[in-house]
């Protein structure tokens, strides 16, 4: 994943586990999708799930485009 783009969708009804916000990652190249739960939508939430999830399967991105919805 050379460069990707982020979306956060919710506030969604709580899942049993606390979660009420859906992060969708969508890599610009091949348009791989990835939708991880997120449990809000503040920056350590985010940056949590792109080391986590993101960054040790795929690597780290060089480029991120996140709007937060602007």
């Amino acid at each position: 994943m050379d460069r990707i783009a982020l979306d956060i969708m919710g506030l969604l009804p709580e899942t049993s586990i606390g979660n009420t916000y859906i992060l969708v990652i969508i890599d610009y190249f091949n348009k791989w999708t990835e939708a991880l739960a997120l449990p809000n939508q503040d920056a350590i939430a985010v940056a949590s799930v792109l080391v986590e999830e993101i960054s040790r399967r795929f690597g780290v991105p060089r480029q991120i485009h996140f709007d937060k919805g602007t």
